[in-house]
Order: C-alpha cells, then structure tokens, then sequence
C-alpha cells in the first residue's frame, strides 16, 4: 500500500495490526495520536465482518470477501483525514468532504457549467495515490482533494462556458474554493489546480 498517515505511520502496519486483532494493543505512539486511533478504529470497522466470520465453517463468497476488501480498501486509502482536538471531544473531516465542498463552490463561479469533462488528468492522479489502482468510486467527479493536518490541496477540472476569459474563470473557481475550504473546514488551502477541459457552446 506505501501510504502514510499524516503523522507518518504506516498504513500497512496498522492494517495488519487491525487484522492480527490487536487493534487495542496500542504503541505510546497510537495511544497519544489522533491520526493513529482515527485511522485504527475505521479499519476495526471494516474488518470486523470477517472477525465476525472467523470461527464459522467454510469458506466465504467470494461477494463477500470483495465487499469487505473494498471497504477495507476505502478506509485505508480513500479516507485521508484531518482531525482537529477541542476539550469537548475530536471532529474529523475526510478528504471526501473537502473534496464535496470545492465542488459546490467551483459550481457558484457563473462561467463553470459543469464539473468534469475528459477526466483523464484527475483519474490519473487520484490512481497516483494508490499504485496499480483505480480511484475510489465515490471520489468526486472532476475532483482530487489531498489533506494534512492543516492545509489542503485541491485538483479540480470543469467545463467553462463560451465567453469569459478562461484566465478569469480559473481564477474565480481558485479563490472561491479556497475561501469555502476555508470558512467551512478551517484548512488553508495551499493550491488550487484548475484545468479547463472543455468549453460549453449555446447553440
């Protein structure tokens, strides 16, 4: 899997500790990381059918053991997160969400009339994240969003409409993204990637 949480542990290392079953048997690491525990308790969540099944006899579907690989696989690789710790408890916001809200803002900006148009750059980089794999199949059309602990990054590609300088266009998608990032997530949005992949035409 090669892919690190934002504090820089390894996913694959908290994988097998999730399916070994010692979830609980946590580093001092893990026991003072929010990223850590964030991240154990959502692959807990989607291994436990096969803990549920482990003393069953005989061999799962096979539908079942791709229903439970890809849910394991989209909270390994697909749920990125940010956490923020208040006295009350944590909140964490996934790289879906964020990728949801830069779509709603790119569709407030008049001159984008769509979200999306050949896709191939943004299917390349979301499959860049994950070697040898198809992006997640609930990522956001036209959209790639990567987080940290406090900043994100946004790729996003539309459709423009014909007449407003597709200059203008990118950068009024760029700065009201940023600001509804911003206001809503209260990441700092570090850069915004726009590509214009096709031009909407009235006829």
């Amino acid at each position: 899997m090669n892919e690190r949480l934002p504090c820089g542990a390894d996913m694959d290392a908290l994988v097998e500790q999730v399916a070994d079953g010692d979830e609980r048997l946590r580093s001092p690491h893990q026991e003072i990381c929010v990223h850590c525990q964030t991240a154990l308790e959502e692959l807990a969540r989607a291994w436990a059918p096969v803990s549920a099944l482990a003393g069953s006899e005989g061999a799962l579907p096979e539908r079942v053991v791709h229903r439970i690989m890809r849910r394991i696989w989209r909270a390994a690789a697909a749920g990125w997160h940010t956490v923020a710790v208040t006295a009350r408890g944590k909140t964490t916001i996934s790289d879906w969400v964020v990728g949801l809200i830069a779509e709603g803002a790119a569709r407030e900006v008049e001159a984008v009339h769509l979200i999306g148009g050949s896709l191939a750059h943004v299917a390349q980089a979301l499959r860049s994240r994950r070697p040898g794999s198809p992006p997640p199949p609930h990522s956001p059309r036209g959209l790639a969003a990567e987080i940290g602990p406090q900043q994100a990054t946004v790729e996003i590609a539309l459709t423009a409409v014909y007449g407003p300088g597709l200059l203008d266009v990118a950068e009024a998608v760029r700065r009201t993204v940023a600001e509804r990032v911003e206001q809503m997530t209260g990441l700092e949005v570090v850069e915004v990637d726009v590509t214009v992949e096709d031009l909407h035409v009235e006829r």
